[in-house]
């Protein structure tokens, strides 16, 4: 014969039991949607000759339903996107950073300068014309902090790379 107390045990950790899958389940999505960006590199062209200069863009995909601040966003305490790129033995050109668009959120008051949807970032390489390698490797760094229209993520990045061939 069981206890009353027993059953209301049994249903009680249950409920917890539920509480915490549901949890969980709620936490797994907003972390996944929070490392949905991705980040690559294209380039105008595949080949290039010594001497001359290649437009390159970095490109930054946002899931719907996420934002990062701009390059310039409109307070000091905001997190904003910067892009790194390097290649083997060459300079990098000034990344051209795109306007963002003002926009305002639930968390704040104030209109917000931010990147949404597909975002691209513009630069050159110049090929020094006694460059020896046959191929360039190039690596674009993107640091940003996500979010949505109730919060923000932790300051993430994402790296990209790529490669060249030189004639």
């Amino acid at each position: 014969m069981s206890k009353p107390h027993q059953k209301f045990d049994l249903t009680y950790m249950m409920n917890r039991s539920t509480l915490f899958l549901i949890t969980l389940f709620v936490l797994g999505f907003a972390v996944s949607r929070a490392g949905a960006q991705t980040a690559e590199i294209r380039f105008e062209k595949n080949t290039v000759e010594r001497g001359s200069t290649v437009r390159g863009v970095v490109v930054l995909d946002l899931p719907e339903g996420l934002h990062v601040n701009s390059n310039r966003p409109e307070s000091e305490y905001l997190i904003p996107t910067t892009v790194v790129v390097k290649a083997s033995g060459i300079r990098a050109g000034k990344i051209r950073y795109p306007k963002g668009r003002d926009r305002t959120f639930k968390f704040s008051s104030d209109a917000l300068n931010v990147y949404e949807g597909r975002v691209e970032f513009p630069f050159t390489l110049t090929i020094p014309k006694q460059l020896r390698n046959r191929t360039i490797q190039v690596s674009a760094k993107v640091d940003f902090q996500a979010c949505t229209d109730e919060v923000c993520y932790l300051p993430d990045s994402r790296t990209a790379g790529s490669s060249i061939r030189i004639r």
